[in-house]
């Protein structure tokens, strides 16, 4: 997903920034830290929820400037969702990795599922707020998944950062 900066998306953001409870503060963290924090912490919640919660990461240690309880409230969105829409049996895994682009460092974190997908016809819709969401059976489930992808989409790019989804319905 490319995220464009329109006068519209800006002044959404400012917004947002005004009524986040802050304050935003971006400092030094290392992520390898704070998401095994975070995992383990849903690990604990969800063990009987019988899905598997597995982190990897090929860095020891990762530090990037960010907010910390953005960047948990972020992961929490993300873990919540998929959780929520993954049956039990079935797996999560929450992948941190470095990589550059033109030359400048940046970390991506992914969290792969195996739950029911979305339709392609939805996707569109996965980061609306609920009130933009059309009511379909799949779209109630996404509303129903706790902190909304709209939310977390806001906190990444307070961050400089990008957020998209790759679903496949069954896979």
């Amino acid at each position: 997903m490319q995220l464009s900066k329109n006068d519209d998306d800006l002044a959404s953001i400012t917004t947002f920034f005004d009524s986040y409870e802050g304050p935003f503060d971006k400092k030094p963290l290392d992520l390898v830290w704070l998401t095994s924090r975070v995992v383990d912490m849903y690990n604990l919640r969800y063990v009987a929820s019988k899905v598997s919660l597995n982190f990897l990461s090929d860095e020891d240690f990762l530090v990037c400037l960010g907010d910390e309880k953005c960047i948990e409230e972020i992961l929490s969105g993300m873990l919540g969702n998929a959780f929520r829409l993954t049956k039990p049996g079935n797996s999560i895994l929450v992948n941190l990795s470095r990589f550059e682009d033109q030359g400048f460092p940046f970390a991506r974190i992914t969290v792969e599922d195996n739950g029911w997908g979305i339709p392609p016809q939805q996707l569109k819709y996965i980061f609306c707020d609920e009130n933009e969401k059309p009511r379909s059976r799949h779209v109630r489930r996404l509303i129903k998944a706790g902190l909304s992808l709209a939310h977390v989409e806001k906190l990444v790019i307070l961050h400089e950062g990008g957020i998209c989804v790759d679903s496949k319905v069954g896979a």
